[in-house]
């Protein structure tokens, strides 16, 4: 006994974390099995986690059942106590489990559990109460021995129910005992509690079962199954119970409890509650009732059980006329309340279950009606059930379906990886409780137990029992003959939220390991087959009716409403596609590609996307998301090819709100600081909404050469010239006197960070126009660039670069407020576009986009075979941050705020050399008090500046003579911003005599 019993748990004690815990509750549902077969209606749960006394007790060592324990409750109904000993028998259960004792599925289900067996997941000693009689089990005989001293006796009150063959129950149990026989007796009550009340206190503190047991005559209508929670390891289960295991499985029987009423016939309420160790009641956890009219599951019941699948026709037969199985579908209500205390909670749950049953589906028919399975007395039915709606406080619930699990009667806690529950006549491992679905998953069965599997065909012949294969058999008629008409059920059901269909639909990413093989490619070509595609204003239609988005590339918001008014497109998540390509069933995909040349196909787009420049930036996008893949591919051709078809798409974006083809003009890529430059062309800016979409594309010469597309530089400066604030009057001009308004200055800081004056390749390209800022308060054009004198580093005018770097921050600091606002916009028209998309969470499950009610032009989509995807390395455009003189675009410029400005230095420093000397700072002085051409320093970069520098003396030496030459023969003149008439340029009058002596004697010296 004790050995047979421990059998039943090693295994199932190899679990650990949470599948324990599943375990344990799955131990609790083989014990309310006991109550659905013997027909209860009514069934309590109780974790009871108080102590009770151990003074007066039926045995002293029946102290240590007197913790914290598991109760479960069948109301109104009294077992027989020789069925508990037959139920507490693993020898019984071995044999019930293959013959036509069926269990809570009902009549034509195998056994689901182990029958009272299961109760020593918890314990080593179960008290039962039912009737008049006390029932306890001690399969470890450590409960009832003390040595030999003799426990209560009362002639007639007491049996010995693992000894009947005692002619003298009573002396036997007085007997001297050895420790570790396993012991059962059966104790009447009448008398009994008043005198061992301790030992009864757990039964008669329950309140639905106090008035009963202190009556004169105790008598409890009912059974009652106390389990004291098992606090050591012991010879037949080493699982122990703590605090936290035992609040885990609870929290598992929660979830679990309001699914009973799925699959049973009987059951119409559970409760779940606990006794905490100093309360006076109990605490109700959760109250489950089936609101569904018991009339209705007794109606399905009686439909599988006609046994019109068995009945044969020779004349049928003659004919070849076949069964036809027959389909129930069949709504469950449920309303549960989850409780923390016992005072009632008015917010009620109440689950709205689909219920689909199919009777004798070709296989499993034909797997029952062999002559080797017939004495099973097997019922070839198979269920669905889906969770499809939720009230909560009388308002309809958003909610997820749970994942389903296998269901025989009872919820195996097997999970599937489908949002729906299977209810299947299965057998379970005996010994693991796993499913059998192959011949070698219960080997150890046919060598421990060969006569469990044997089946008796005839008088003499014997074989053995495939379990697996009518198994197998059920789980795959349930996924290829019901799955479909369940599908279509479950569509009818949700006509007020029809996106929330594809919550149930099967998807093979989520399916667990064990379960796959199950989901053919039978499946998804019948669900291909069906009306289950769902369209905006047409409902669902067949999967020929429209076309879907490729799941590889996920569209954005503007491209799906510029689609769907113009195509006929399916509104799925992602997965259904993934899962239809995957066995291969011909889908019609809007790809990339396939969008590229509907685009090219449809001219009209130029005038549909002209003015909406967000939804041919999301056009735009998507048209160009195949570029990754080429790149992987190293498709180079491709990848030029992808380019240069969406250069002549009207889709690029530009400043003035305007849309733009651009092969057509000169579209220039630049910052926002760049575009500040030129506000006469917005028309020719890539939005920097585009920019930032475009980002990994703009690192790739092959992408600006086929989008003809020019980067923001010297060239694009030079070309537009006329757009600056430069007056064209000017142009050609060796000088210009120069009225420094805030803009102009601002203007020019910008330019030189743009353009390096040490670069006389982009120098020559502003040649004619007067950009060279001199202390003079002229401005010089570039062609004069080799005559103007800088020699000086710490020459520049402090207030002016000081007054420079404080408008260009300004600018900055306007152009990041302005990003962020735009950041908070696009958030926000964010959470109003795609509302509908969030309403499905399917974890990574997108939609792809609702279709459209055009239905003019059918144009056929598909997949146009051009794969896509390229690794090129170039660094002709990079978003670096630095913007000084390269072609660098930076997408948003970073900003430091006025406060950090640090002024540079008056002071040269040390590391300029022979600049830095004194002499060197006097010569500047005298230059510029005399009107030299000498450049104005506040506007360059440092970097630039020391480039431009003479190296040593004598190339200072040269540089003067060479300017003092040139105002002498050409540059006579000057006039001042601000004077008419013009003056000499160089006023030899203004210096003194020894300033005249240094100017002349320090360059010869140099």
């Amino acid at each position: 006994k004790k050995e047979s019993l421990k059998q039943l748990f090693v295994e199932r004690n190899r679990k650990s974390g949470k599948d324990r815990s599943i375990d344990d509750a799955r131990a609790v549902l083989e014990l309310i099995e006991l109550a659905e077969m013997k027909g209860v209606t009514d069934v309590s749960v109780i974790i009871d986690y108080r102590t009770h006394g151990s003074e007066s007790l039926l045995h002293p060592m029946l102290n240590r059942g007197q913790g914290p324990s598991l109760i479960i409750s069948f109301h109104k109904a009294v077992l027989e106590v020789d069925n508990l000993v037959r139920l507490s028998s693993p020898l019984n259960y071995y044999r019930e489990s293959m013959n036509n004792v069926h269990g809570g599925g009902g009549e034509g289900y195998p056994r689901f559990g182990r029958g009272l067996c299961a109760a020593f997941n918890f314990t080593d000693c179960c008290q039962i109460l039912l009737g008049n009689k006390f029932v306890t089990f001690d399969p470890t005989g450590e409960y009832f021995y003390d040595g030999g001293v003799a426990d209560y006796k009362q002639d007639g009150n007491v049996d010995n129910l693992y000894d009947d063959n005692s002619q003298d129950n009573a002396s036997s149990i007085h007997s001297r005992r050895n420790k570790g026989t396993p012991t059962a007796r059966c104790y009447g009550i009448d008398g009994m509690i008043s005198k061992f009340p301790d030992q009864f206190q757990p039964f008669i503190s329950i309140p639905f079962a106090k008035s009963a047991l202190l009556s004169d005559a105790p008598f409890f209508l009912g059974t009652v199954i106390r389990m004291p929670f098992r606090v050591e390891a012991s010879d037949i289960n080493n699982r122990v119970f703590n605090e936290e295991s035992i609040k885990s499985m609870v929290s598992i029987l929660e979830k679990k409890i309001p699914q009973v009423f799925l699959f049973t016939s009987n059951i119409r309420k559970m409760t779940m509650a606990k006794w905490e160790p100093c309360s006076e009641t109990l605490d109700n956890l959760v109250v489950a009732q089936l609101r569904t009219d018991p009339r209705l599951k007794e109606e399905l019941k009686s439909n599988l059980m006609k046994n019109e699948w068995k009945k044969t026709n020779k004349l049928a037969n003659i004919f070849k006329a076949e069964w036809t199985p027959k389909i129930y579908n069949q709504t469950i209500e449920v309303s549960h309340s989850h409780r923390s205390s016992a005072k009632l909670c008015d917010a009620d749950i109440i689950d709205t279950y689909l219920v689909s049953t199919i009777l004798a589906p070709t296989k499993i028919r034909d797997v029952a009606s062999q002559d080797i399975m017939k004495p099973l007395q097997l019922l070839p039915s198979i269920g669905l059930a889906a969770h499809v709606k939720r009230l909560s406080s009388g308002s309809v619930e958003d909610f997820i379906p749970c994942e389903g699990s296998l269901f025989c009667g009872f919820d195996s806690g097997l999970k599937t990886g489908l949002p729906f529950s299977i209810n299947a006549p299965i057998f379970f491992h005996e010994l693991k409780g796993s499913v059998i679905l192959s011949h070698s998953d219960d080997l150890d069965i046919q060598t421990l137990f060969p006569w469990v599997r044997m089946a008796e065909i005839g008088e003499s012949e014997r074989k053995y029992r495939a379990l697996f294969t009518w198994n197998r058999s059920c789980l795959f008629e349930a996924m290829t003959v019901l799955l479909p008409d369940f599908m279509l059920s479950i569509r009818d059901s949700l006509h007020l939220n029809p996106e929330r269909f594809y919550m149930y639909w099967p998807r093979l990413a989520k399916i667990r390991d064990w379960f796959r093989n199950f989901l053919s490619s039978h499946t998804y070509e019948s669900l291909s087959k069906l009306d289950i595609f769902l369209t905006k204003k047409n409902g669902f239609q067949k999967i020929d009716a429209g076309c879907f988005a490729s799941p590889e590339f996920q569209i954005p918001p503007g491209a799906a409403k510029y689609f769907q008014s113009r195509y006929k497109m399916f509104s799925v998540p992602v997965c259904v596609v993934e899962d239809l390509k995957i066995f291969s069933i011909n889908v019609r995909e809007l790809s990339p590609p396939a969008a590229r040349k509907l685009l090219r196909k449809k001219k009209d787009h130029c005038e549909k996307l002209r003015s909406k420049p967000d939804e041919a930036l999301d056009l735009l996008e998507y048209c160009l998301s195949d570029a990754i893949k080429l790149e992987a591919l190293d498709r180079f051709e491709d990848l030029k090819f992808m380019y240069f078809e969406v250069s002549h798409l009207c889709l690029v974006p530009v400043m003035d709100g305007t849309v733009v083809i651009p092969r057509n003009g000169n579209i220039i890529v630049a910052n926002r600081e760049q575009q500040s430059m030129f506000p006469a062309l917005l028309n020719k800016f890539v939005h920097h909404k585009a920019l930032k979409k475009l980002k990994s594309h703009l690192s790739k010469d092959i992408f600006f050469d086929q989008m003809n597309l020019q980067v923001f530089g010297p060239e694009v400066i030079a070309k537009n010239m006329h757009f600056s604030p430069w007056p064209r009057s000017w142009k050609g001009k060796d000088f210009v006197p120069w009225n420094e308004d805030s803009f102009s200055t601002l203007w020019l800081f910008q330019f030189w960070k743009e353009v390096s004056i040490c670069e006389n390749e982009s120098l020559r390209l502003f040649d004619s126009w007067p950009l060279i800022p001199l202390k003079t308060g002229e401005l010089t054009r570039c062609a004069n660039a080799r005559y103007i004198l800088s020699f000086y580093p710490g020459g520049h005018n402090e207030s002016l670069h000081k007054s420079l770097e404080e408008k260009h921050m300004a600018l900055k600091k306007r152009i990041a407020d302005e990003v962020k606002r735009e950041k908070v916009a696009h958030a926000t028209t964010s959470q109003i576009i795609r509302p509908h998309m969030e309403n499905i969470n399917m974890d990574d499950t997108d939609i792809c986009f609702i279709d459209s009610d055009v239905e003019d032009d059918t144009v056929e989509v598909c997949n146009s075979g051009e794969d896509d995807s390229v690794d090129i390395s170039t660094t002709a455009f990079t978003t670096s941050d630095d913007t000084n003189h390269n072609n660098n675009v930076q997408l948003e410029v970073p900003v430091t705020p006025p406060g950090n400005y640090v002024a540079p230095s008056s002071q040269p420093s040390q590391n300029y050399g022979f600049l830095s000397s004194l002499s060197n700072k006097n010569l500047h002085d005298i230059v510029v008090k005399l009107r030299g051409p000498v450049l104005e320093l506040a506007y360059f970069a440092k970097d630039d500046i020391l480039q431009i520098m003479p190296r040593d003396g004598l190339q200072l030496s040269r540089n003067i003579l060479s300017s003092i030459s040139q105002c002498l023969d050409y540059w006579t003149h000057i006039v001042l911003a601000g004077q008419g008439m013009p003056m000499l340029r160089l006023d030899w009058s203004t210096l003194t005599d020894d300033e005249f002596g240094f100017f002349v004697e320090v360059p010869n010296k140099k």
